[in-house]
């Protein structure tokens, strides 16, 4: 999960999605220190729904 965060926080820094990069670095700090893993799941749902949105808008985005 750590390994995984960290690779993300490029990308959503790219795509201007900085509300999602925060949760994204107290993913890969909470996966590394080992703190605040009760929070996890929740964090983890809500990055996959941000990613699913952006990616269900990318079509249209080529489109235009």
């Amino acid at each position: 999960v750590r390994a995984l965060a960290h690779k993300m926080k490029s990308t959503m820094q790219f795509l201007g999605l900085h509300d999602t990069l925060e949760t994204v670095k107290f993913i890969e700090t909470s996966a590394r220190d080992g703190k605040g893993l009760e929070d996890l799941p929740a964090r983890i749902r809500q990055v996959a729904a941000t990613c699913r949105k952006v990616l269900s808008a990318l079509p249209d985005s080529i489109d235009s």
